[in-house]
């Protein structure tokens, strides 16, 4: 066993490798401490316990079951074998203070993220995750994990990424804080805990508790809640009409209709939601039977402004603009694009929907002037722009671009790191002409959700396109200004100390500066 102590200053300090086979060694097991300066620290093939101390630190646990300690400082720990992660071991990782990422092994970790805003991934194993105080990113990578949020507004995902490949039953609490909880394959307990919570269950048969505060329950397809005993329960749905309360999100959904609520009758036709007996069933195709089914459990009162539905469409076999976009695509790691397009001032309302199973397809798609619906599947960076027209446009997966155009729109970006882009005031103007953006994710510094202002001229009085001054929360005091409070993001143009532009970001995110593109 060796001790090894690095200094005040920055410094590269590495553990011993044991020369026979590489085996992990407890009798050989290192102890390393980085003390203060940024350190950089590699443990070797044994069990050790690092230390990293005050200041930025890169530490890397190499093989064996490591104790790993960041402390101080925004540091950066991978539990497993550099890059490759090859090993499956069981490592123990504290991030301590700071803004840290932690990178688990390929066995069964434990995480703490403890206090700064932090980016944790599991990787493989069974994974126990706690992110702490701050406002963390949590993926619990493949195995059973249980995730833990902490406080703060955390973003946990369940599931190896936006892949989500893996059948684990994941157990993931938000804590204190507005969360995104996001569950996997598998069939995944999930809880809300304080706070206006967003929660996903994925596929598998999902057990969902918002806990305290207005949650929204969010379902994409019908594979994710289906009929009978495969149905997810909420175990603790409180809706109150149009007060504040728990919501139902059905508004991504991939049937080839927007819904209507029908009460406890039953389906007469396809695009149909009922609720009777506290199940709440859909049906998308023409047997008149449910296609998608959850219980909320205890048969709690439900009226139609508790489900947030998609823009109304026409349900009809005709005049209605559907569309289904199905370019051939490539399984080899290629994104080849598939595009769309409809213009014109006589548009009707339409309906675009990509196919799910469009992975590694890039859709530019641009809509005319009607009210459309538009729903970009698959996993590939869309780039998609509503028109003219109040309508409704979901990412899915992938790093998408979204532009509403004028009239008012409401924009869900889905799983990716997206933007969302404002070309002019006129495109999301104050009161209840202003867009609303359904899931904005924001991380500051970190890859997450953007708003893009940049081609929006912040100061109309002189000629040019000039820069927007991003100032929090404080009152306009001059021209060319954007401030963000109770989930409203307003800018002013012309220097009357009034908003000439607002968007609405559903569930009052947090944002910084950093978010916005300017």
């Amino acid at each position: 066993m060796a001790t090894i102590n690095g200094t005040n200053r920055p410094d590269n300090l590495s553990g011993v490798v044991d020369s026979f086979f590489n085996f992990p060694n407890i009798l050989n097991a290192d102890i390393i401490n980085g003390f203060d300066g940024n350190d950089t620290i590699k443990g070797g093939s044994n069990n050790d316990t690092i230390n990293g101390g005050n200041n930025d630190d890169l530490i890397d646990g190499g093989d064996g079951n490591d104790s790993l300690i960041g402390g101080a400082g925004n540091d950066t720990i991978d539990g497993g074998f550099g890059g490759f992660r090859l090993n499956n071991n069981n490592n123990t990782i504290n991030g301590g203070l700071g803004n840290d990422s932690l990178i688990g092994a390929a066995g069964n970790d434990t995480i703490n993220g403890e206090k700064g805003n932090d980016t944790i991934d599991g990787r493989d194993g069974d994974d126990l995750i706690d992110g702490g105080d701050g406002d963390d990113l949590i993926d619990g990578g493949d195995g059973n994990d249980s995730l833990i949020g902490g406080a703060g507004n955390d973003t946990i995902d369940g599931g190896f990424g936006g892949f989500r490949l893996n059948n684990n039953n994941n157990t993931v609490n938000g804590g204190l804080g507005n969360d995104s909880l996001i569950g996997a394959a598998g069939n995944d307990t999930i809880n809300g805990g304080t706070g206006n919570d967003r929660l996903i269950g994925d596929t598998g048969t999902d057990l969902l508790t918002g806990g305290l505060g207005n949650d929204v329950f969010k379902f994409n397809s019908v594979s994710e809640s289906q009929p009978g005993v495969l149905r997810d329960a909420i175990a603790d749905f409180v809706g109150n009409g149009n007060s504040p309360g728990d919501q139902i999100d059905l508004s991504t959904f991939e049937g080839n209709q927007a819904f209507t609520f029908i009460g406890a009758s039953a389906f007469s036709a396809p695009g149909q939601v009922r609720y009777s007996g506290g199940i709440l069933q859909a049906n998308i195709d023409r047997n008149l039977s449910a296609d998608f089914e959850i219980q909320l459990v205890g048969a709690p009162q439900l009226v139609v402004s508790d489900i947030i539905f998609s823009a109304t469409d026409d349900n009809s076999d005709s005049d209605n603009n559907s569309s289904s976009i199905m370019p051939s695509g490539t399984s080899d790691g290629r994104s080849p694009t598939g595009s769309f397009s409809s213009s014109g001032a006589s548009d009707k309302n339409g309906s675009i929907f990509t196919s799910s199973f469009d992975n590694n397809i890039n859709y530019i798609i641009k809509s005319g002037s009607g009210n459309d619906t538009i729903n970009a599947g698959g996993t590939g960076n869309d780039t998609i722009d509503g028109g003219s027209g109040n309508d409704t446009i979901n990412g899915g997966r992938g790093n998408d671009i979204l532009t509403g155009g004028t009239g008012t729109d409401r924009l869900t970006g889905g799983a990716g790191n997206d933007v969302f882009k404002f070309n002019s005031v006129l495109e999301s103007q104050p009161g209840v002409l202003r867009d609303a953006i359904a899931d904005f994710v924001g991380n500051g510094n970190l890859p997450g959700d953007r708003i893009d202002l940049s081609t929006i001229d912040a100061n109309s009085n002189i000629g040019g396109n000039q820069a927007f001054t991003y100032i929090g929360s404080s009152a306009f005091f001059a021209v060319g200004q954007v401030r963000y409070s109770g989930g409203i993001l307003q800018g002013n143009t012309a220097g009357n100390l009034s908003p000439e532009f607002e968007v609405q970001l559903t569930g009052t995110p947090q944002l910084v500066a950093s978010d916005i593109i300017v």
